[in-house]
């Protein structure tokens, strides 16, 4: 007898009442993987990340903002914003570690991609510490690396004017 299917997983922007649960998992994605930020980096990071801010941030047009959530449990986020160059900037792409062979990143990255391709952004950029593959199998390109706190962590762009699926 084969084992149920997990439940659907639902990706779409924080609710008023995510934004505790997405904090949350934002800290424990800060302590448990990245530990290659500095913890004073990390501190700073977890205070301009804080319920406010977060809270805030969903009600302003220029952010892109997504939860994955599977039994009304975030299991991950997406946060990112459009530069007044009309830019897509993508800064988190956080899936919980017990959740990601099930695709749940691809949802929140296509979540993303939509997004800004919405808002009028002609390309999508971001910085990875060691998910530069991860990146260029979904159709990011490899544009250099960048000295972030200390880091030489890698650039990737992606063409949204490319109508083609990630």
């Amino acid at each position: 007898m084969a084992g149920k299917p997990p439940t659907p997983v639902v990706v779409g922007p924080p609710t008023v009442r995510d934004i505790a649960l997405l904090r949350k998992l934002f800290r424990q994605a800060l302590r448990d993987d990245f530990q290659y930020f500095s913890p004073a980096y990390i501190d700073q990071i977890s205070r301009q990340n804080n319920f406010w801010h977060l809270l805030m941030g969903r009600r302003k047009l220029e952010r892109s903002m997504h939860v994955a959530k599977r039994n009304h449990h975030i299991i991950g986020y997406a946060l990112g914003s459009l530069t007044p160059q009309r830019n897509g900037e993508l800064y988190w792409l956080y899936v919980d570690p017990t959740q990601r062979t099930s695709n749940v990143g691809d949802a929140l990255l296509k979540a993303v991609v939509s997004d800004m391709r919405a808002k009028g952004a002609t390309k999508l950029t971001l910085v990875t510490y060691d998910l530069k593959d991860y990146y260029l199998r979904h159709g990011f390109q490899y544009r250099g690396q960048q000295r972030i706190h200390s880091l030489d962590l890698d650039v990737m762009e992606y063409n949204l004017n490319d109508h083609g699926a990630i």
